[in-house]
């Protein structure tokens, strides 16, 4: 037997990985906010999208210029004012001819106002074309359009009454028993979306669409309201629109 004793092993110590501390909650920072006015101090800025010969021209060439208006608000409506109207240029010399050929009036806009664009000049010689009985509904889904209408239609004797969505119903109602009544009513300048349901128009014959409108159902059910129950005479329907401009593919979304 060997003698001894015994000798206890000493534990080496390990030290314990140092815990990292948790990482802190990051820091929110406030995002900065422009506010974009239309105080009177900026309307010295802005870039002009014409030709000098035409920054002089009301409702042209600034961007964020004038607003236009939806005739219900409903903000599902392309195009502005300047879209609508169309260029002196672009109204081709072929166009004219086969106007003059036709019979159709040529028309200068009134002094004061304005000059009638290409559609403005369409639709006046549609009324002057049409018969004096046939009466017409004009529809366009802009308010500010039919305003552009109303002084060329005083200009040229044709004597209407407006329907639309910023009226009282008292004034609605005797916009409507005029054109149902007063056989020198000819024309109801109506906005789309207001007068596309629930109207009874068959006192009209004829019916015009300013600007063509994304939905073509609601085009439809908006003449509907001339074609329909008890509607004794036919109903011609006449879609304006412009050629290289949005409204083609508008069209082509229908």
């Amino acid at each position: 037997k060997k003698l001894g004793r015994k000798v206890k092993k000493e534990k080496k110590f390990k030290p314990k990985p140092e815990r990292k501390p948790a990482p802190s909650a990051p820091i929110r920072r406030n995002r900065k906010i422009i506010v974009d006015s239309d105080d009177e101090d900026d309307e010295g800025e802005g870039e002009w999208l014409v030709d000098e010969s035409q920054q002089n021209t009301p409702h042209l060439g600034r961007a964020g210029g004038t607003d236009d208006e939806d005739a219900e608000g409903g903000g599902e409506t392309l195009g502005s004012i300047d879209s609508v109207s169309g260029d002196e240029d672009e109204d081709t010399g072929s166009e004219d001819e086969s106007g003059e050929e036709e019979g159709d009036v040529s028309y200068s806009g009134p002094t004061g106002v304005e000059a009638a664009s290409t559609k403005i000049r369409r639709l006046l010689r549609i009324l002057h074309a049409e018969s004096p009985e046939h009466k017409t509904i004009v529809f366009s889904q802009f308010t500010s359009m039919l305003d552009l209408i109303e002084p060329h239609l005083q200009k040229s004797a044709i004597r209407y009454v407006r329907y639309d969505g910023g009226m009282r119903n008292d004034a609605r109602e005797a916009s409507l028993n005029s054109l149902r009544n007063d056989p020198k009513t000819r024309v109801l300048l109506c906005s789309l979306k207001c007068g596309s349901l629930g109207l009874n128009l068959t006192a009209a014959s004829r019916v015009v669409l300013i600007e063509p409108f994304w939905n073509p159902f609601v085009e439809e059910q908006a003449i509907d309201r001339v074609h329909r129950l008890n509607q004794t005479v036919d109903v011609h329907v006449y879609k304006l629109t412009v050629g290289n401009t949005v409204e083609e593919r508008i069209i082509e979304l229908q």
